[in-house]
């Protein structure tokens, strides 16, 4: 106890004559404090935390391998990580046995046009059976249904709940307005939960649409998402 002490007061000593060494001590240490902080809440949230879905340890992703890639230097690297085409993911999906659903999405952006102003939005094209793969419910109103996935389908559109409160000021007749993406008006079907997102660290999906829709869908661009 009485060392203790005794380095209490040398230390108090040292800081009364050396009061710049303090401050730079105490920035550094608070710095480094702020950094482990910050380093552990992004691998808690990546790693450690559980994904924020139904039976998310059942969860799995699948991709396309295209052996013959190996010997391409420019596409060796993703030879067994290739998406799916809209059409061969609903060909699988109709003839695999082994998970219980199955649900595919992909990325992108178009042009929200409020008013005469037009913003680049980020939007996810998803198939309707991702939501039931994820079990993932809308709040208000509902997800896409069975047949809305085709060429020429109904335009409807899901909101994110982040979008919906600074977009649409949390109103509860979102469901049934109408949107414009691009040039093409949009009909909002249901708003999705809280914090739903599909990549892990990245902000929300502001908006959803069914995929298979658009000739752009139909390209080699979907990334399947599956759950035993």
């Amino acid at each position: 106890m009485n060392s203790t002490l005794l380095d209490l007061r040398f230390a108090a000593r040292s800081i009364r004559r050396r009061p710049s060494f303090a401050l730079v001590a105490i920035v550094t240490i608070g710095l480094a404090i702020g950094a482990a902080t910050s380093i552990f809440s992004v691998v808690d949230g990546v790693l450690f935390r559980s994904l924020p879905y139904r039976d998310a340890g059942k969860l799995v992703a699948v991709w396309q391998t295209i052996p013959s890639w190996r010997k391409e230097p420019m596409l060796a690297a993703q030879w067994d990580h290739v998406v799916m085409s809209y059409p061969a993911f609903r060909m699988w999906r109709s003839e695999q046995k082994a998970l219980s659903a199955v649900g595919a999405w992909t990325g992108g952006s178009v042009m929200l046009v409020t008013g005469n102003i037009p913003e680049l939005v980020p939007i996810t094209r998803a198939s309707p059976s991702l939501f039931d793969a994820l079990g993932v419910r809308a709040i208000r109103g509902r997800t896409f249904l069975p047949g809305e996935d085709v060429a020429g389908g109904p335009r409807v559109a899901l909101v994110s709940y982040e979008a919906w409160q600074s977009r649409f000021g949390a109103r509860p007749d979102v469901v049934g307005s109408m949107i414009r993406f691009d040039t093409t008006a949009y009909q909002i079907i249901g708003v999705l939960p809280r914090g739903f997102a599909l990549v892990r660290g990245r902000a929300p999906s502001a908006f959803f649409v069914p995929a298979g829709q658009d000739a752009s869908d139909n390209d080699d661009n979907l990334e399947s998402r599956v759950r035993t």
